[in-house]
């Protein structure tokens, strides 16, 4: 078998087969094929971003490849190559003010401009933590913030002063404050 590579998808080809040293060959020496279609990018879009991730979709028309490239590069001059199956995917590991151009590809999809977004990765920037406590004991942890955007979800994780270290506590919230109740009496927290 002989694999030809490199070629333009929906295009007719004739191959034909020959001997190097000048001789004819007899019998079938030539074949006639068309290559598959293009494969045409209907969309292609942002469908979640946070301050350390974006997730993007995409539909298609034409032939179906068996995996998808996905390049994110960053202007921070970071760089990264997933392989995808579906027709989503999750690109992690972001740093908040950067910029990406994330470009999708396959061997047989058409280009157009619509195989590359820009996104730019939003900021979120802690201006204040306090904390009271309250008459119950309770200790109420608040913060504000400025940014790009309203967090879905903060993670807080806290620990206190002992003799024996303790595993940092994380628990998640989906406002800018949190009530730790019951604290270990005369303790002295640590909130992160």
């Amino acid at each position: 078998p002989i694999t030809i590579e490199g070629l333009t998808p929906a295009t007719g080809y004739t191959a034909e087969i020959a001997r190097s040293d000048g001789d004819r060959l007899g019998g079938t020496t030539t074949c006639s094929f068309t290559t598959m279609e293009y494969t045409v990018l209907s969309t292609f879009q942002v469908t979640n971003i946070s301050t350390d991730s974006v997730s993007v979709a995409w539909d298609y028309s034409g032939t179906k490849p068996n995996t998808w490239s996905l390049t994110c590069e960053g202007t921070d001059g970071t760089s990264t190559t997933q392989e995808v199956a579906g027709n989503e995917c999750l690109l992690d590991g972001l740093t908040s003010g950067i910029t990406y151009t994330i470009s999708i590809t396959c061997p047989s999809l058409k280009e157009t401009d619509a195989n590359t977004l820009v996104v730019s990765i939003p900021t979120v920037t802690i201006t204040e933590i306090s904390s009271i406590q309250n008459e119950d004991g309770s200790i109420l942890v608040e913060w504000s913030y400025t940014g790009d955007m309203n967090p879905a979800q903060w993670n807080v994780s806290y620990t206190y002063a002992s003799e024996i270290v303790e595993a940092p506590t994380l628990i998640s919230t989906d406002t800018n404050s949190m009530l730790l109740e019951n604290p270990v009496p005369k303790a002295e927290y640590i909130f992160t």
